[in-house]
């Protein structure tokens, strides 16, 4: 991965490269600059230049930076489009901030496993978004705001001036939300279609069958009490919502959720996780705990320490019902127009109706 701008005199100016011993020719930067042309808006190229298998990412005029990301031979580069450009905005911030070398190691590990997450991967790296997550924040206040309101309001809120186009397709492609227009009306809208919850919730399957998913009989009272206390207190937050977001996406962690999401286990068994990427099983295990969503108990009996989730995480999409008040309100209150309202709840009943069909055969559904 590799981070430059373009001198017309000096030519290539790098920002950064990882690793550090990653060596593109002079040439083929050239090519990467002449591949996106003068065009003054940010967009996504890609490239085959000798070896190489390349993916660029232009920030457009106003930043004027070129985020490169070097692919092994027979990857596809379509996989890895979104992630690059969702990066692209947390990198920019980082260069103003001077904080790039920290947070590029991190950057490239999601862009490299991007394209094998999961559903609930996705929706916790879009949460992590800033500006995503600020468009849900307001919709789910609002129902809906126009795109040009809504692209005035996020340059003041983080200080920009750049298009915020690709968060709002990144918001559409996981059903949040939808664009529409309006007759009569001469403006682009999103509507929210969906809340994203992220939350814990305690292991229902491992409490309700502790022995019979691997956990010793002397370990379980200890174990319920343990689940039981963590919850009587837990009240569900943005803050916390984060920390699970960076649980999920990180894909160690991610390996150890899964299989105590099955069963009650021990080092040894956690051990065989190497094979699929957990190398550190004592480091994974360790922000796991400091974060409450395992927990480990030593067996007195046969000496051996047991791993099982202390919380588990869920990440869902809501059907937003409440917002039919939120439109009654507005309307009486006349602080949004009625043609605009009626159409966003028309989208709301046509997607509710949709959603109480039988799926088709073969189709994969996701809550």
């Amino acid at each position: 991965m590799m981070v430059m701008k373009w001198d017309e005199r000096s030519g290539a100016e790098i920002v950064i490269k990882y690793p550090d011993g990653l060596d593109i020719s002079e040439k083929t930067l050239m090519q990467v600059y002449a591949q996106h042309g003068y065009e003054e808006a940010s967009g996504v190229v890609s490239l085959l230049a000798g070896p190489l298998n390349m993916l660029s990412y232009y920030t457009g005029e106003e930043n004027g930076y070129y985020i490169l990301v070097v692919l092994d031979a027979d990857d596809e580069s379509q996989p890895y489009e979104e992630a690059l450009i969702d990066s692209s905005r947390l990198i920019l911030t980082s260069i103003k901030q001077q904080t790039l070398p920290l947070i590029i190691s991190g950057v490239f590990g999601r862009i490299e496993n991007f394209p094998r997450f999961e559903v609930a991967q996705l929706l916790a790296l879009l949460y992590q978004n800033d500006v995503k997550r600020a468009i849900l924040k307001r919709l789910e206040k609002e129902g809906h705001v126009s795109k040009g309101e809504l692209q005035v309001w996020l340059k003041e809120q983080f200080e920009q001036t750049a298009d915020f186009n690709p968060e709002f397709l990144g918001l559409v492609k996981y059903g949040l939300v939808k664009e529409g227009t309006v007759k009569g009306v001469s403006a682009e809208f999103l509507f929210l279609m969906k809340l994203l919850f992220i939350s814990r919730v305690p292991p229902a399957a491992i409490l309700n069958e502790s022995v019979a998913r691997g956990m010793p009989e002397s370990l379980v009272a200890g174990y319920k009490q343990e689940c039981a206390g963590f919850f009587s207190t837990y009240v569900p937050s943005d803050v916390d919502a984060l920390k699970l977001c960076e649980l999920l996406v990180n894909p160690a962690c991610y390996e150890v959720i899964k299989l105590l999401r099955m069963s009650v286990v021990t080092l040894e068994t956690l051990e065989k996780l190497k094979k699929k990427g957990v190398t550190d099983v004592m480091e994974t295990l360790q922000k796991l705990g400091e974060a409450n969503v395992v927990t480990g108990y030593k067996n007195e009996s046969d000496h051996n320490r047991y791993f099982a989730l202390k919380s588990d995480i869920l990440v869902q999409r809501i059907f937003p019902e409440y917002l039919i008040n939120v439109g009654r309100q507005a309307h009486n209150e006349k602080t949004k127009s009625s043609k605009v309202i009626a159409e966003h709840l028309r989208q709301l009943k046509d997607a509710y109706l949709e959603s109480l069909k039988p799926a088709k055969e073969g189709a994969k559904q996701i809550s």
